[in-house]
């Protein structure tokens, strides 16, 4: 599997490179030092994961998540010095599946690579159809739509939502644009964007 690293500092991309080699899986390291670089290789190389820093020439972090995010849903972890609360939220919202700041654990990053690889891979499709008020969701065809209109998710939030409904037997759903839903991802926070999943089944159960 190729794991993108995006960063402009020779010496981070380095350690990051060094760090695969102790992965479980056979991770095979393509390495970009700019956001315009980084675009390249994605469309190209066509890579299974990217970590990706957020201060870059040329094109930064945040312009590259947002464009790979309007064409594909390839992993990505944010990987940046750029620790402030505000910066989280937006590198999330905008749709990275993980966020970790340096300084970092060699071994921590790994074991995130693994964990987001592992949620992202395809599954067998779950069947069943939620329907409530203007929200259609299609678990067989992995699509969401409100009013008519499609909403992007990622992997592991379709992934999510196939197990939240397989386990708590969904019996409302409700998408709110002013709440956002927060779960714990490898001890750390992730948070589930605005105008995504807020509450799912039986709240009693959740």
């Amino acid at each position: 599997m190729k794991v993108l690293i995006v960063d402009d500092e020779p010496d981070v991309r380095a350690l990051v490179r060094s760090a695969l080699a102790f992965a479980n899986l056979d991770l095979r390291p393509l390495e970009a030092a700019d956001g315009d670089e980084a675009l390249s290789i994605i469309y190209s190389d066509r890579p299974d994961l990217v970590v990706l820093d957020l201060a870059l020439p040329r094109r930064d972090g945040f312009a590259v998540l947002e464009q790979v995010r309007q064409k594909t849903d390839l992993p990505i972890i944010v990987l940046t010095a750029r620790g402030l609360e505000d910066d989280k939220i937006k590198g999330l919202r905008l749709g990275a599946d993980d966020y970790l700041t340096k300084p970092f654990s060699p071994r921590e990053l790994v074991a995130r690579i693994e964990s987001v690889l592992r949620r992202s891979a395809p599954r067998p499709p779950r069947g069943g159809t939620v329907e409530t008020h203007d929200l259609h969701i299609d678990l067989a065809a992995r699509r969401v739509k409100r009013a008519g209109k499609d909403i992007h998710f990622t992997p592991t939030e379709l992934n999510l939502l196939a197990e939240l409904q397989a386990r708590l037997s969904l019996s409302y759903l409700f998408i709110a644009h002013d709440l956002a839903v927060v779960r714990h991802i490898s001890d750390r926070i992730a948070v589930m964007y605005l105008g995504k999943i807020v509450e799912i089944g039986d709240a009693s159960a959740i």
